[in-house]
């Protein structure tokens, strides 16, 4: 069942977000969250990405679950598509492998456990789209 979840944050974090220094700090505390193409991205897109980032860090710290922030469907990321594949069921590795188009922003994951969950991350006044709204990828 969907959930909506809501969390604050300063904006200084966004600010240093966006200079590369929060990304930065992040990439090296939560190695396993952020990789150096999430990194990469973070730099090349300073506006873009934050409440994703901020997302699985708090899902992290709260819950111990992992997040795998975009691109979880593209073989080029092997890191992200060796843990997508080997958490969900064949049929969903099928289904997002060829639907790669309007994913949610993250794959969140507990490591070593069937307890998985796709999450869509909405911050200021970005929506959920009708397309990703209408799609079913609970398990």
């Amino acid at each position: 069942m969907p959930r909506d979840l809501q969390f604050s944050f300063h904006p200084v974090q966004r600010q240093r977000f966006q200079n590369g220094a929060l990304a930065q700090e992040w990439h090296g505390r939560f190695p396993d969250l952020f990789d150096t193409d999430d990194l990469r991205l973070a730099k090349t897109q300073p506006d873009r990405h934050f409440f994703e980032w901020l997302a699985a860090v708090l899902f992290f710290e709260s819950m111990g679950y992992w997040s795998l922030i975009e691109k979880y469907e593209t073989k080029l990321h092997r890191r992200k598509i060796e843990h997508f594949s080997k958490t969900v069921p064949p049929h969903v590795r099928d289904f997002v492998l060829s639907n790669r188009a309007g994913l949610p922003d993250l794959f969140v994951f507990r490591p070593n456990s069937p307890d998985w969950f796709f999450c869509e991350i909405k911050g200021g006044p970005d929506r959920v789209s009708p397309q990703l709204d209408s799609k079913n990828l609970n398990h």
